[in-house]
């Protein structure tokens, strides 16, 4: 009678474990994959279909008056990409600011410029990892007039795979 009632209490409760599972996976079908990927594979990589999902955007101003712009994303295993256009004023002034990026940086992973769909050089770029105040990866870089992109996930691989994706215009997308 008490081992029925341990087993009963046992499937029920997978049965709320899985039920919670699926209603958490939502419109994220590929989580599952990439759960399996990073939990027991200690990959960070996206799948080849992955796909993202406005989730939320608007606008602001900072306490120093710089004027931005940001957009949500969700990828559809769930990670959350926030791309932002900051405008600096000035080609110094965004500069400036990627540089004060680079240095409070856990990590510099790259650094180099951007190229427009010509080729001809439109800005800096970096890649960079913060470990405080949480794990993120983060895609920054410079254009022309004076504006300053970040990209920002806390997956590096999905920032990258967004900046792959993003277009405006004179930019190319990273190959």
């Amino acid at each position: 009678m008490q081992r029925t009632a341990k087993i009963t209490a046992s499937v029920g409760l997978l049965v709320v474990v899985s039920g919670a599972l699926a209603l958490g996976f939502g419109n994220c079908t590929d989580r599952p994959k990439r759960l399996y990927r990073h939990v027991f594979l200690g990959d960070d990589s996206v799948s080849e279909n992955l796909k993202f999902k406005p989730y939320i955007a608007g606008n602001g101003r900072l306490p120093d008056g710089t004027v931005f712009d940001f957009q949500t994303l969700m990828s559809s295993d769930c990670v959350k990409v926030t791309a932002k256009t900051f405008n600096e004023g000035s080609i110094p002034q965004a500069e400036g600011e990627l540089q004060r990026l680079a240095i409070t940086a856990s990590q510099v992973i790259e650094t180099g410029v951007k190229t427009n769909r010509e080729g001809k050089v439109v800005g800096k770029r970096v890649v960079l990892v913060f470990d405080a105040p949480q794990k993120k990866g983060l895609v920054a870089w410079t254009l022309n007039n004076g504006r300053l992109i970040t990209i920002e996930s806390v997956s590096l691989s999905h920032a990258l795979e967004y900046e792959k994706r993003l277009t405006y215009p004179g930019a190319a997308p990273i190959r």
